[in-house]
């Protein structure tokens, strides 16, 4: 009787072919399935990063409003290291033109030049540099608002593209009034 059930215990188990088939198809479903998954995180990580600058850009503005006083928002390398300064050069890996380096926000107390830190303005935040595929080439490298939060100088209207290594694409664009908002899908601003 032993002999007869370990006999039976061989036959439940899984042949070489049929683990093999088992592989096959699991292998087969991952494939499909990789792709759309990698690019619903890039997305995802772009969003992310996107909605960290409009809240930033929002910040700039409403401390503005609430403070009477140019507050400034500006490119600014190493600006996660305690850098206190603008920066219009680029950073390793970057164009001088991508806000995925940093930013600043500062209020401008100083008599300096618009947009340059001097040694009365008071730092609000510090951003950090951005992944190295998440890029935000804009012309503008500085925005200044107003007592009444809308943009100083030529950035009125204006728009700042953020992508993910060329992908996924977000527009930020900026009323005259000071009002962003984030567009996915289209290229221009309208």
């Amino acid at each position: 009787m032993l002999a007869s059930q370990i006999s039976s215990a061989r036959v439940r188990g899984f042949t070489l072919i049929e683990l093999m088939v088992t592989l096959m198809l699991t292998g087969s479903v991952l494939g499909f399935v990789t792709p759309p998954m990698r690019d619903m995180l890039m997305n995802t990580r772009l969003s992310i990063h996107v909605n960290d600058w409009l809240a930033a850009n929002r910040f700039a503005r409403a401390e503005a409003i609430k403070r009477g006083r140019l507050v400034t928002i500006c490119r600014s390398v190493d600006a996660d290291k305690g850098r206190d300064a603008c920066d219009t050069s680029p950073a390793e890996g970057r164009t001088s033109s991508d806000w995925g380096v940093g930013w600043l926000i500062f209020v401008e107390n100083s008599s300096n030049s618009l947009g340059v830190v001097g040694p009365g303005d008071e730092i609000l935040l510090r951003q950090g540099e951005l992944p190295q595929k998440v890029y935000g080439p804009a012309s503008t490298k500085k925005i200044s608002y107003n007592a009444t939060g809308a943009p100083v100088g030529n950035f009125a209207g204006s728009h700042i593209k953020f992508n993910f290594d060329g992908k996924f694409e977000r527009i930020v664009c900026t009323a005259r009034t000071g009002r962003s908002r984030v567009l996915q899908g289209r290229s221009r601003c309208s």
